[in-house]
């Protein structure tokens, strides 16, 4: 059976409130403690019409967990100024992703902190060093790795982000997080740089 494409969208906007309700709740009252009725409740929907987009509360966690993905991808895809050196385009890169940390708080904390079950925070994890290492790739100039691989770089840098990020979850301070992230970044920038 074939679904309209006017229906899909209603289906996919009806979900997309259901996910974000659910991270709501989630923060609030933590992953375990909140049940498929709050979610249905926070969302303005009954628990029965809840269970016909999301069989489960672990699903709804996958579903952000998806969502997370899907935004943190849309931020590597838009371009960067290209005559800039690697560091600006990094920190570019940094405010671009401090702007979706901001807007999608609720879900990105509850994928930071380990709610999201293992195996979707590996693949989280990993793809997220995908797309560095590839980001990498495309914009950083030759001799700006130092001929260390992108990989082993877009590592180092996700480690320190999620790091530098997990505690702006708690202060909430955009100017702590800017000046360490980037204190920390030219650390690594400058060993990269170095002779070995």
């Amino acid at each position: 059976m074939t679904v309209h494409p006017r229906r899909a969208r209603e289906i996919a906007r009806t979900r997309q409130d259901i996910l974000e309700a659910a991270a709501r709740a989630f923060a609030r009252n933590g992953y375990q403690a909140v049940t498929m009725q709050e979610i249905a409740r926070e969302a303005g929907y009954t628990a029965a019409s809840l269970y016909s987009y999301f069989s489960s509360k672990e699903e709804i966690l996958t579903g952000l967990a998806e969502l997370v993905l899907h935004e943190i991808q849309s931020v590597f895809d838009q371009p960067i100024p290209a005559n800039i050196p690697l560091r600006e385009k990094l920190l570019f890169l940094f405010e671009r992703q401090l702007e979706l940390a901001r807007k999608r708080k609720e879900i990105a904390g509850l994928v930071h902190m380990g709610v999201v079950a293992a195996g979707d925070h590996c693949d989280l994890h990993r793809e997220r060093v995908d797309l560095l290492a590839e980001f990498l790739r495309d914009h950083a100039r030759p001799g700006e790795l130092g001929g260390v691989p992108p990989e082993d770089v877009a590592m180092m840098l996700n480690g320190l982000g999620a790091t530098y990020f997990l505690e702006w979850l708690h202060r909430e301070d955009d100017v702590w997080l800017k000046e360490k992230f980037t204190q920390a970044l030219d650390v690594i920038l400058r060993g990269l740089r170095s002779p070995g």
